[in-house]
């Protein structure tokens, strides 16, 4: 009888580890489980990354907010700069006629 409930216990053990290797697995198939691999096929050193993805995953509309004023900076900067070549290039034609 001993034997018997050995093997139970063991088979309960070996049920509860399958079903959380299912669950990690389904975890990983999920749409950010799926990113997340790409990124380290990808991105090597993505480690430093974490803490940055975390709290963009617990704050979705900050990051979505953070994003756009980093692209309207960019664009803004960009245009900046080639707005000061343009007006240098004018003041060079000027000079030389």
């Amino acid at each position: 009888m001993r034997r018997i409930e050995q093997l139970e216990c063991r088979a309960r053990e070996q049920r509860t580890q399958l079903h959380s290797s299912i669950a990690a697995l389904r975890n990983r198939l999920t749409l950010p489980g799926l990113a997340a691999e790409a990124a380290a096929l990808i991105i090597p050193g993505r480690f430093h990354l974490l803490p940055a993805v975390a709290a963009a995953k617990r704050h979705p509309f900050f990051s979505v907010v953070l994003m756009m004023a980093a692209s309207w900076l960019l664009k803004n900067g960009l245009r900046g700069a080639s707005a000061a070549r343009s007006r240098q290039a004018s003041i060079s034609r000027k000079r030389r006629a």
